[in-house]
């Protein structure tokens, strides 16, 4: 395996403008959301990410397949610089950005799968009575064992080692808030999302996805996608499952690097709008280089 590795971010890294001065200077970028603007006719892929405003652009359905975009867009700029590598990873709706980069999803299966993603957590979501929110200061054993019995809440992002993002029904993170305080935690910090993603919460919505994903074709690929339910490299034949699965299920960030690290990993691009797997990256290990590539001049600065 190759010391490079591919980082895509999830929701939350959106932002008005993203991608555009790379569609304004590199080809390969342009043809992406070029290609993006014809395969989902239902929404305007580049005035989306363009020039959406923050309440349009922080819609499930519309975040996740133009955070795919992006993510294939700032991969493709990186490639034509002669930047390569076969390792590549994605926190939650990231890890169907990373699995296109690395070749066993087709881009246009991938946004397709995204699009309908984002417009069945929508729909499961639309209960204003769920929410997350992120604690921090407390290991996830912590905050695991300070969860209710009934599941009303649960650890549902290992992000750092002191970094757990919870997810369920808002009341029920209100109540757990004080339990977390008195363990330890520094702070319980409510989320600006519209769910309770990965959590039991998203179970009819991930069933829904399922029958969706049994007519996409995974392709043959020699490069490894880290799984977001196991931490581990997927294997080909369990990809459909494990992206079912991750739906409702703890997103293993923290685990992941931890394993990448230990497989020589010494540098990685986060494919993406923000900076936020670079500052998780840093706090992880600094044996790893970290570099954002985010818009025109992020790329131009990088030196290889």
């Amino acid at each position: 395996m190759s010391n490079i590795a591919f980082l895509f971010p999830g929701q939350g890294s959106q932002c008005t403008g993203m991608g555009k001065s790379l569609y304004d200077n590199i080809s390969e970028s342009k043809e992406i959301f070029d290609r993006a603007s014809n395969i989902l006719s239902d929404i305007d892929i580049k005035a989306l990410c363009f020039e959406g405003s923050e309440e349009d652009l922080k819609k499930t359905e519309n975040t996740q397949p133009a955070l795919v975009t992006v993510g294939i867009a700032i991969y493709e700029a990186l490639k034509s610089k002669g930047i390569s590598g076969n390792i590549f990873a994605g926190h939650s709706l990231g890890e169907i950005t990373a699995l296109c980069a690395a070749g066993y999803l087709s881009f246009e299966d991938a946004i397709k799968i995204a699009r309908t993603r984002g417009l069945l957590m929508s729909k499961a979501g639309a209960d204003a009575s769920y929410g997350m929110a992120a604690v921090t200061n407390l290991d996830f054993d912590t905050v695991s064992k300070c969860m209710p019995e009934n599941q009303d809440v649960v650890a549902a992002n290992y992000n750092l080692k002191d970094q757990i993002v919870i997810s369920g029904l808002s009341k029920a993170i209100e109540d757990v808030t004080p339990k977390l305080m008195k363990a330890g935690a520094k702070r319980v910090l409510p989320l600006k999302v519209s769910g309770a993603f990965h959590s039991h919460f998203m179970k009819s919505a991930a069933d829904n996805l399922k029958e969706f994903l049994d007519s996409i074709e995974i392709k043959d690929s020699q490069n490894k996608v880290y799984s977001n339910v196991t931490a581990n490299i997927h294997n080909k034949e369990t990809i459909k499952d494990n992206l079912y699965k991750q739906m409702f299920s703890t997103v293993r960030w923290y685990d992941s690097m931890n394993n990448m690290k230990e497989q020589g990993i010494t540098k990685i691009y986060e494919c993406g709008p923000g900076k936020v797997l670079v500052g998780m990256t840093k706090k992880i290990s600094d044996s790893i280089e970290a570099i954002p590539v985010y818009d025109i001049d992020s790329l131009n600065s990088i030196n290889e």
